[in-house]
């Protein structure tokens, strides 16, 4: 993907043809790159915001589309931040030199928004709480996007017989928050029904997840996927490890043609984005509940909702933390949250069948908080230097059979 970009940008030069449509072109590849390298870092490095974070192996910076012969050293975090910030501002500079007409469409492809929301994360995880929350708002000024209303979205088959629908909130055609969609519902979810045993998910939604929702928020019921098991599974209804995207009355056959989505880029992560960095800025806090408020009453019924009252600093961070995982749960944000929230001990349960359940525990701060350089990047670019692999984590301890 990275080396489609280099492509463009390295052979632009020889296109035919508008300006405009040059720039817009050089936006994308500008914007994508920039994404990509976001996404490389955060998976292979530490956090930027960790002790040492932007002197600490990073990924190598390949910004060319030629073929080296030599191999390829690895790049700072705080190189790659650079790199992915000089991307984004670039494609943002490109798509403010267009006609507003050219600067979204739905149609699938980056856009001004899309770059400014990202712009808004990467300021976010490098804690640069003044610039994240001025590229948050700029997205949340878009005319073009608004929040959904959970409680027009259809509801869901009550009879325990039946299986459950679940709408898809990351399509242009579903929700109008979405910026951009991406990805698609199998590359999230549809190895969950590959399971071991009667159709068993090999695990569920976590427990700490669900009871952080208020009994009359929506998002509950909407947004996490339930599914009846066969009758001989002694835990019959299950919570699914995924959420917001289509499920057909099977819950197995994940959507299809324009609904087929797995990701996107929404309206919502800006408001939580903007409230984060206002909050550690601690800037007017009532405020900034006031406009997480205009997302929320959008999640319950109207005669459930209350307004966010004002509260300390420390308790508005936390609010928002949980609140960020409400909202944005089974969206690609939640290991990149914990690990700039100070890599806390975690605990996963393995559900091996329907009789033993594994607990696995993730130390804090733990090296395996950031993943190994896989062993054929390794074996094709000898220069690359292997993360610390040691590990203070228990492994699997059967705690259910």
């Amino acid at each position: 993907l990275i080396l489609g970009c280099n492509a463009i940008l390295d052979y632009i030069g020889q296109a035919n043809d508008s300006q405009e449509e040059i720039n817009n072109v050089l936006a994308q590849a500008h914007a994508l790159r920039g994404y990509y390298y976001f996404q490389l870092v955060n998976i292979f490095g530490k956090p930027y915001n960790s002790p040492g974070g932007p002197e600490s192996l990073g990924v190598p910076l390949k910004l060319t589309s030629n073929i080296e012969e030599a191999g390829i050293r690895r790049n700072t975090v705080g190189d790659v931040y650079d790199q992915v910030l000089s991307d984004l501002k670039a494609a943002e500079e490109l798509y403010e030199s267009l006609p507003a007409d050219m600067q979204w469409k739905s149609n699938f492809r980056t856009s001004l928004p899309m770059v400014q929301l990202v712009l808004s994360r990467v300021y976010l995880y490098m804690e640069n709480w003044a610039k994240a929350a001025l590229y948050a708002e700029k997205v949340m000024n878009n005319s073009n996007f608004k929040f959904i209303n959970v409680n027009d979205v259809p509801r869901m088959n009550p009879n325990a017989q039946s299986r459950i629908y679940y709408m898809n909130y990351q399509s242009y055609n579903s929700s109008p928050e979405v910026i951009m969609p991406f990805g698609n519902t199998a590359d999230v979810a549809f190895w969950l029904f590959d399971t071991p045993k009667n159709g068993t998910p090999c695990f569920i939604a976590s427990q700490d997840l669900l009871d952080s929702y208020e009994d009359t928020d929506l998002r509950k019921d909407f947004y996490i996927a339930t599914t009846k098991q066969q009758d001989n599974y002694p835990r019959n209804w299950q919570t699914l490890p995924l959420g917001k995207i289509s499920l057909n009355s099977q819950n197995n056959n994940l959507g299809s043609g324009s609904d087929n989505f797995g990701r996107s880029f929404r309206l919502s992560e800006a408001y939580l984005n903007y409230a984060e960095a206002k909050i550690e800025l601690n800037e007017d806090i009532s405020g900034v509940f006031a406009k997480v408020d205009l997302m929320r009453k959008n999640r319950f019924k109207p005669e459930d909702f209350k307004p966010t009252p004002s509260m300390s600093q420390d308790a508005a961070r936390e609010f928002i933390r949980a609140e960020r995982r409400r909202e944005l749960c089974y969206e690609g944000h939640r290991w990149f949250d914990i690990r700039r929230w100070g890599m806390p001990e975690i605990k996963h349960i393995w559900h091996v069948d329907g009789e033993t359940d594994v607990e696995y525990t993730l130390k804090a701060g733990d090296n395996a908080y950031t993943l190994p350089i896989p062993r054929t990047s390794i074996e094709l670019n000898p220069d690359l230097e292997q993360n610390p692999m040691d590990s203070g984590s228990r492994p699997g301890v059967n705690i259910n059979k």
